[in-house]
């Protein structure tokens, strides 16, 4: 990988997931190339058969071979600045699609070749350049649940920093410490000492790997044939099917009749706090389409978009219950909704943005408080929930699709409330205020695209 980069190299992000059978199109089960389009990215997929020593057997990784040689389309602001959004890197219509496959046949040479990485022996790891290679989680209503864990890495002179603040970690000499501690440390020379140090290791897993390549392997590493895990023309067909026509998350929440609408008048607050948190589980995990910086800026607001998806049902509605009814901060007599809730873009824009430039001043001052470690991650977060909310005003003026849109709403709503606690008194009202609207447009969104 660090040949292959050109450096030393660093794991910015490390995740596990456990993924059940749907058919959905949500982030990453869309055709997509990760939304790194100014560095280069690679990642390590480790699959198996969920709760099993097996390998994966249902909604499994796929990709393209030949599409990491393709290159992005750019865009160039006033100034010839290039940027992209995440957008820009999905391929989710039949023409799309189309294109890719004919660029692959440019490079390749030969049919569409689609990789499906289905391997019940045992359990499987891929590496890739996610930034460049076409890829996607091909999520079906068949087949097996599948766990994973997936590590991304970075050139360390790209992405400084840490994934976890551990001194133990830091102070380690060894190659994998190194890798997930402190990345600002690690200099060519640095790594290259770490590589000559674990030589004899290194050598004997690639050997071991190369030793075997049978369908069974007789050892505990071994390289697959990934022309033998190449989709033939039926399941191709249907690989296509799913590619282009998955549902929507909004559109499953619609199928399984989970509305905020009713026939009701009134309702109590307990009740509409979790008729809210049945819809926002479902929408959170829609499509936004956030800017990419050339600068790769965009790195900052990802800890942060990730706590918003992985808010649990019980975690929104004891969070939401803050803001609705009882004296919270949308009282019970002004909770009811209309279109003129929703609101023009621009000015959705122009509140946010203003938002922004004060929780910036807020942070300054905090920032210069923060001896603590625990008080650095605290303000760490913040910094990150702070970019994400410029890039969610960045993003509202830009919304193709009412999905969207409506997304970015609810995104926007619970980026403030978490970077409330940040905020001074004054700021935190102002917050609120924004908070409100945000939420409100949202509900009114929903609401509306109910009714039609």
């Amino acid at each position: 990988m660090a040949y292959a980069m050109g450096g030393p190299v660093g794991m910015t992000d490390v995740r596990a997931k456990d993924t059940p059978p749907i058919s959905v199109n949500a982030q990453d089960n869309m055709l997509h190339i990760d939304n790194s389009p100014f560095r280069q990215e690679y990642k390590v997929l480790l699959c198996w058969d969920r709760g099993l020593t097996k390998g994966p057997d249902g909604q499994n990784f796929v990709f393209l071979p030949g599409t990491h040689k393709g290159n992005r389309n750019m865009r160039h602001d006033k100034d010839g600045n290039p940027w992209s959004t995440e957008n820009d890197g999905v391929f989710l219509t039949d023409k799309a699609l189309s294109d890719l496959l004919d660029f692959q046949k440019t490079v390749r040479g030969n049919s569409p070749t689609i990789v499906e990485v289905e391997y019940p022996a045992q359990p499987i790891s891929v590496l890739f350049s996610a930034a460049s290679l076409v890829h996607h989680r091909y999520r079906t209503e068949y087949g097996k649940p599948r766990s994973c864990i997936i590590a991304a890495f970075h050139l360390t002179a790209e992405s400084p920093g840490s994934v976890i603040n551990d001194k133990a970690l830091n102070a380690s000499r060894g190659l994998p410490g190194a890798v997930i501690s402190c990345r600002d440390a690690l200099t060519p020379s640095a790594f290259i000492s770490l590589l000559i140090h674990e030589a004899s290791r290194i050598e004997a897993k690639v050997g071991e790997i190369f030793q075997d390549n049978a369908d069974s392997p007789s050892t505990s590493s071994s390289m697959v044939d990934i022309d033998a895990l190449a989709l033939k023309p039926d399941a191709m067909a249907r690989w296509r099917e799913t590619v282009i026509n998955s549902p929507s998350a909004s559109s499953i929440k619609l199928k399984r009749h989970v509305r905020l609408s009713t026939t009701k008048t009134r309702m109590g607050r307990d009740d509409l706090l979790i008729q809210i948190t049945d819809v926002m589980v479902y929408d959170k995990h829609g499509l936004l389409d956030l800017i990419l910086y050339h600068h790769g800026h965009e790195e900052v607001r990802k800890p942060a978009r990730k706590l918003i998806w992985s808010m649990v049902p019980q975690q929104i509605t004891t969070e939401l219950a803050a803001w609705i009814g009882y004296g919270a901060r949308v009282p019970d007599d002004v909770f009811s909704f209309s279109v003129a809730d929703i609101l023009e873009p621009q000015v959705l824009k122009s509140r946010a943005d203003g938002l922004a430039i004060r929780v910036g001043e807020c942070l300054h001052v905090a920032t210069r408080g923060s001896g603590h470690a625990h008080a650095a991650d605290r303000i760490r977060v913040w910094h990150s929930f702070h970019q994400l909310l410029i890039d969610l005003a960045e993003s509202i003026v830009r919304c193709e699709k009412v999905e969207t849109y409506i997304l970015t709403n609810l995104f926007v709503f619970w980026t403030i409330h978490h970077l409330l606690p940040a905020l001074d008194s004054e700021t935190a009202m102002q917050g609120v205020e924004v908070g409100i609207l945000y939420l409100r447009c949202y509900l009114a969104s929903v609401l509306l695209v109910e009714s039609a």
